[in-house]
């Protein structure tokens, strides 16, 4: 039997009917030739809901497509991710949570760029964010236009390190689960026993690998992002929401301290930071429930001391500041924001 170029590697737990929706979504799409060059696998770590039941009537009905494996008991979300590369058959990986779905010539835009740009460790494909039932874009205007783009060739910007990569894009990871692809061999390579106990060790594989060689991202939106409250259960990590993958960016940037020059480290270590004090920003604004003793330990374990130290004892006087101080920074902040999207807008319009 053929190795498939592309594994499809979806990670769940407790989520059949949405489960059914991703599958479809892969399914639709595969042709007799795509059928050959792709490996659909499931990693389930340990549902108690009907997700056995919906696998078993995909694998009657589509032998030798998919590939079904069971953690004995949940092994917990980052490391359930990790058992798809373990497990996976193809040479690359491409991740798709288990509550969101590809657009319809995914698989095909995906596979030409890989056969285009082979070598490349890790890709990014980029998302559109849709309602809780997958029937529509909640940017709609935006989400046409960034469709508009036809061609793999014309929607993908390959890099060849990780520091153009970026000074392109301003950041060396990409939050959302689904849509980041990586070789398989690469991901093995590298030490994933932070990233493991993390809620996003995608995150940590991608400052690792950008550091090692090529990259590309294909910046037609190709996955539908589920945006639901239901997003926020990854595995036992709900007590940290908000703020727990801001935390996880900014403690996956410092695992790459020693990979990247001071000045790309820094500037990177202060984007990750701001997307904490953002959300602080907005949490306080909005009277919303924090988990104070989280914060503060998250605050103490994943902050550099040594660069920059004195935005640990900032951020522990923030949070015992009263919520109406923040109101109007907060209006500023999406002011701010709204003007400089407005101006991007215009600017390439």
């Amino acid at each position: 039997m053929t190795k498939p170029l592309l594994t499809v590697g979806i990670p769940t737990w407790n989520r059949c009917d949405d489960l059914r929706v991703a599958i479809d979504s892969v399914l639709s799409q595969l042709t007799e030739d795509l059928c050959t060059q792709i490996e659909i696998l499931i990693s389930d770590n340990a549902s108690t809901d009907s997700t056995q039941h919906v696998l078993s009537e995909y694998k009657a009905k589509h032998p030798g497509l998919f590939s079904v494996h069971r953690n004995a008991e949940n092994i917990g979300f980052s490391r359930n991710v990790d058992m798809l590369f373990r497990r996976a058959q193809g040479e690359f990986v491409l991740i798709l949570s288990d509550d969101d779905a590809l657009e319809p010539d995914a698989i095909h835009e995906v596979l030409c760029v890989l056969k285009e740009h082979g070598t490349i460790d890790i890709m990014v494909v980029l998302a559109s964010e849709y309602n809780e039932t997958l029937s529509v874009p909640l940017k709609p205007t935006a989400w046409a236009k960034a469709r508009e783009v036809r061609g793999a060739a014309h929607s993908c910007t390959y890099y060849s390190s990780g520091i153009e990569y970026y000074k392109d894009n301003g950041s060396l990871c990409y939050v959302c689960i689904s849509g980041n692809l990586f070789r398989v061999s690469a991901w093995r390579s590298v030490d994933m026993t932070v990233g493991l106990d993390s809620g996003s060790v995608q995150l940590y594989a991608a400052v690792q690998l950008h550091a090692r060689g090529s990259s590309c991202i294909i910046r037609r939106p190709l996955v539908k992002y589920r945006v639901s409250a239901g997003n926020v259960r990854t595995g036992g990590y709900e007590s940290g929401f908000p703020f727990v993958y801001h935390f996880d960016i900014v403690k996956a940037c410092r695992s790459g301290s020693d990979l990247y020059p001071v000045d790309i480290y820094r500037s990177f270590y202060l984007t990750c930071v701001r997307g904490v004090f953002y959300t602080l920003l907005d949490v306080k604004t909005h009277r919303d429930p924090i988990n104070k003793d989280y914060f503060l330990s998250r605050l103490q374990t994943c902050f550099d001391p040594d660069y920059c130290g004195w935005l640990i004892p900032l951020f522990r006087y923030l949070m015992k500041m009263p919520s109406f101080l923040f109101v109007i920074p907060h209006h500023l902040y999406r002011f701010g924001q709204r003007t400089y999207f407005w101006i991007s807008k215009r600017k390439f319009c």
